[in-house]
């Protein structure tokens, strides 16, 4: 038993023992964004999994003389064969000693690839995350060292300096099969 509506918008349940057919030439949406993985791929998907790094201030790299400093998690952390969905970073202490501190996941030359939002605050004590960029998704087809990116106003010396600053970073995927 199949179940549709045409052209409307709606909550919808689907029940136990149905489903729902999405016809050729039609689209599903999770939160605005387009699904563009096919049934077979989508098919093969497992569960959610996650890495995660615990970030203190004092083991980040100051990029001498510019407004950011940077962490990788260890090489190839993220598997390949794998969509990654976004992160969430859980700031335990703020990174003070500037007037602003915003934190952005991607890897080395794409600092925001799995952040649609680069504006989440941890200059003091809070959660934050985001999606990946333009899609909401990132397929990843080779292993990749993701890289967790804090830029304060100035420069990062008087964060670094300041010795305030502590997080987890999560970033949750999931592998294919």
């Amino acid at each position: 038993m199949s179940w549709y509506k045409r052209q409307q918008k709606s909550d919808t349940d689907v029940n136990t023992g149905h489903y729902l057919d999405i016809e050729s030439g039609a689209s599903l949406k999770l939160a605005g964004t387009a699904v563009t993985a096919t049934a077979a791929q989508l098919n093969a998907l497992t569960s959610v999994a996650s890495i995660s790094k615990t970030i203190a201030v004092a083991d980040m790299t100051d990029n001498a003389g510019t407004a950011t400093g940077y962490i990788d998690f260890d090489a190839s952390a993220l598997p390949a064969k794998s969509f990654v969905l976004g992160w969430k970073c859980v700031t335990s202490a703020g990174f003070a000693g500037d007037t602003s501190a915003v934190v952005q996941v991607g890897i080395a030359g794409t600092l925001d690839l799995y952040s649609a939002t680069t504006t989440g605050s941890v200059f003091t004590a809070i959660t934050v995350g985001s999606v990946c960029k333009t899609t909401g998704v990132v397929y990843q087809t080779a292993a990749a060292t993701p890289r967790v990116t804090i830029t304060g106003t100035a420069d990062f010396t008087s964060v670094k300096s300041n010795a305030a600053g502590a997080c987890i970073v999560t970033i949750y995927y999931i592998p294919v099969a």
